[in-house]
């Protein structure tokens, strides 16, 4: 009785003043609770969707033997994208595959597969040398190497119409080079020579070679050879 006394002596304003710091007090801690609980809780609003998957179709196996008419760039490092054209390659057909020099490119490395036209990634340990392509029963390879480089490559091929051009480290290694006009007509020279091959157009391709017989790594500009 003597607390409700007591209370009946507070007046109204300070009792409203005592009831609001209380309440406060109470509340922000069940606001807290409550927030945490409801991050615990997944959201009704953004469910996880599931994932997609592409349906990937496959094409027959063509009937006659396929061929390639280019390869280009006739350079690149891992990573980079060539196209390999020519006609009877199917499209996308599923018993299929093409290997480079050391290693098969993997189905994520095949970005597009036409009847006339490949494009591929050149895999991780891909090495310099001749590109395949197997389809069923064929089989066909690209004459002329891919040259394989990094980015420790110093020797850099320059194209100043009409003249090709060797510059950086590594030249003395160079012993021949073979300059394709087109897939038929090759030119052999050396180094030491090559400033003075006249070329009329842009080379289909450029090999570097050692007294081994091995590819020798080199770089261009894309700009300069038309990539």
């Amino acid at each position: 009785m003597n607390l409700i006394r007591k209370v009946n002596t507070i007046p109204l304003t300070t009792f409203l003043l005592f009831s609001l710091v209380i309440g406060f007090i109470f509340l922000i801690p069940l606001s807290i609770l409550l927030v945490q609980q409801q991050t615990k809780l997944p959201s009704s609003a953004a469910p996880n969707p599931t994932p997609i998957r592409p349906i990937k179709t496959y094409g027959p196996i063509p009937s006659q033997p396929p061929q390639i008419d280019k390869l280009i760039p006739f350079v690149g490092k891992s990573g980079d994208v060539i196209l390999i054209q020519g006609k009877n390659l199917g499209n996308n057909p599923k018993e299929s595959r093409i290997i480079f020099p050391g290693v098969a490119a993997s189905p994520t490395d095949i970005l597009r597969w036409k009847d006339k036209e490949i494009a591929v990634r050149i895999p991780a340990a891909a090495r310099s040398g001749l590109v395949r392509v197997i389809i069923g029963p064929w089989q066909v390879s690209w004459s002329i190497p891919l040259t394989i480089y990094n980015y420790k490559t110093k020797l850099h091929l320059k194209y100043s119409p009409p003249v090709l051009k060797l510059e950086g480290v590594g030249l003395k290694r160079v012993e021949d080079v073979y300059i394709w006009l087109d897939k038929g007509n090759k030119i052999a020279t050396s180094a030491a020579f090559l400033s003075q091959t006249k070329l009329n157009h842009l080379p289909l391709a450029v090999a570097l070679i050692d007294k081994e017989g091995r590819i020798i790594p080199f770089y261009v500009s894309p700009a300069e050879f038309g990539f």
